[in-house]
C-alpha cells in the first residue's frame, strides 16, 4: 500500500468522512441538549471501530488499515468532543435560507451514498487499496450520507 499518496493513504476514503460523520452526530445531539446520548454514541462508534480493527487484524490485512480505522475513530471522538463541548443548548428556528441549506444537505447526503460507487471515485481515491479499505469506505460514506439525510429531515419536519 502506498502510504504517501492521496489514493493509498485512506485519507479521503476513511479518515475525513469518519471525522465528519462523527462530528455531525455530536453537533445534532448537542443542539438537542442530549449530552448523555453523546457518550453512548461515542461508545457505540468506538466498539464498531474496535470490531473492525479486530476483523482486519484476523484477516491479516496491511497493519496500516486497522491502525487508521481505530486511530481515526479516536481522533474523531476527541476532536468532536473538544469542538462541541462549549455549545449551549439552543432552540433551532429555521428561516427560509436555512431551510434551503437543509435541502442542499439532504441532496449532499444522497450524493455521499452514491459517490463511492462511481468509477471516477474508485479510479482516483480507491485505486491502490484493498477490499477491506473499499468496504470501510462504502460503509462510512453510506453512514455519513444517511446521517445527513435523517438529521436534516428532522430539522425540516420541525418547521
Amino acid at each position: 500500500m502506498n502510504y504517501y499518496s492521496i489514493a493509498g493513504s485512506c485519507l479521503l476514503s476513511i479518515l475525513v468522512p469518519l471525522n465528519f460523520a462523527v462530528g455531525c452526530y455530536v453537533q445534532f445531539f448537542q443542539e438537542k441538549g442530549r449530552k448523555k446520548s453523546i457518550y453512548i454514541f461515542y461508545i457505540i462508534v468506538f466498539v464498531f471501530a474496535f470490531i473492525g480493527m479486530i476483523i482486519c487484524t484476523i484477516r491479516k490485512t496491511d497493519p496500516y488499515v486497522p491502525f487508521i480505522l481505530m486511530g481515526g475513530t479516536v481522533v474523531a471522538i476527541i476532536q468532536s468532543h473538544v469542538s462541541y463541548r462549549k455549545m449551549d443548548e439552543r432552540n433551532v428556528i429555521l428561516n427560509d435560507l436555512e431551510m434551503f441549506i437543509k435541502l442542499i444537505k439532504i441532496l449532499f447526503g444522497v450524493l455521499l451514498i452514491v459517490i463511492p460507487h462511481w468509477d471516477f471515485f474508485e479510479s482516483i481515491i480507491l485505486v491502490e487499496t484493498g477490499i477491506e479499505v473499499k468496504n470501510a469506505c462504502y460503509i462510512i460514506y453510506t453512514f455519513w450520507g444517511l446521517e445527513e439525510i435523517i438529521i436534516n429531515l428532522t430539522y425540516l419536519r420541525k418547521r
